[in-house]
């Protein structure tokens, strides 16, 4: 294909600004270990004076990834930059002996009182309950008359897990139990794949809050989390930096928010090798309209 006059001056003009972002980028990554140390230094971890620190550090770094001209690559840039950022002052705080934990990042972590299993009772769900009680301590069973008596059996807190199908093969999301998990405040632990005649029912162990215990284990971890009305690049910046610190972009989901005439948006991320501690961090400073976040474990 011959490039015309124009088509090949826009090229250029394309070349060169991505060189002069990749360069400010550059120079931006120099300053990451002494800004990541001030912050660090200067702060109580997570505390109001932080977040003030944290402001002036933000400014100093993406100063120089500046432009007039293609925006997305600059937002993209600056997102793995921050994203780098908070990597490297988790690594500083732990140095100066101020360790953060995942549970320091994640709303209401605790662990469940008891190991009662709530589940309606069928050949799926037994299958999905003995996976899912060699990862539970002192596992025993339920069978409650009705979806919603299953999920108000963990809600008012009369056991501490239920069992409920979230996705299948033929039908995709089960919008239905997906409400059911979103009025009764549910969080997932783990998720479980059961083989039907006619394809996969994946279903998931329910707790009534973010469990300790969810942030490890064996299987694959996965970081769930909902925006509520994302703005222009919000997903474009979640997206550069959960990359950049290694968590993989598994599943994306709309629905309409009943309080307003826009959408949420859900990210299901696969989390690597790397700790996923400082995209929570990301995630805690650069995107506060994040109205939703769990860990769990994807049992194998």
């Amino acid at each position: 294909m011959t490039l015309d006059r124009d088509g090949l001056a826009v090229t250029r003009n394309l070349r060169n600004a991505k060189k002069r972002i990749s360069d400010a980028t550059e120079i931006a990554s120099f300053h990451i270990d002494e800004l990541a140390y001030y912050l660090a230094e200067g702060g109580d971890m997570l505390g109001e004076r932080f977040f003030e620190i944290y402001s002036e550090v933000r400014q100093a770094l993406i100063a120089p990834v500046n432009g007039e001209t293609d925006g997305a690559a600059l937002e993209a840039a600056r997102a793995c930059l921050l994203g780098r950022l908070c990597e490297r002052v988790l690594c500083e705080s732990e140095r100066l002996g101020r360790a953060v934990s995942a549970s320091d990042l994640l709303s209401g972590v605790t662990e469940a009182e008891n190991g009662k299993i709530a589940y309606m009772r069928n050949a799926l769900s037994d299958e999905a309950y003995r996976a899912f009680a060699d990862t539970v301590e002192n596992a025993s069973v339920v069978y409650p008359s009705s979806f919603s008596a299953v999920c108000e059996e963990v809600y008012y807190g009369r056991v501490g897990y239920c069992i409920l199908p979230y996705e299948s093969s033929e039908e995709g999301t089960l919008s239905g139990f997906m409400r059911l998990i979103a009025k009764h405040e549910l969080c997932p632990v783990r998720t479980c794949s059961v083989r039907t005649d006619h394809g996969v029912t994946r279903f998931a162990l329910l707790g009534r809050a973010q469990y300790g215990s969810a942030l490890s284990g064996k299987g694959r971890r996965i970081l769930k989390l909902t925006v509520d009305r994302p703005e222009p690049y919000t997903f474009l910046r979640l997206l550069s930096a959960s990359g950049e610190l290694g968590l993989t972009l598994r599943k994306t989901e709309s629905a309409p928010v009943a309080w307003s005439e826009g959408y949420a948006t859900t990210l299901t991320l696969e989390i690597g090798e790397r700790d996923v501690k400082a995209f929570l961090l990301y995630l805690a400073l650069e995107v506060p309209e994040c109205a939703y976040k769990a860990v769990y474990t994807e049992l194998s």
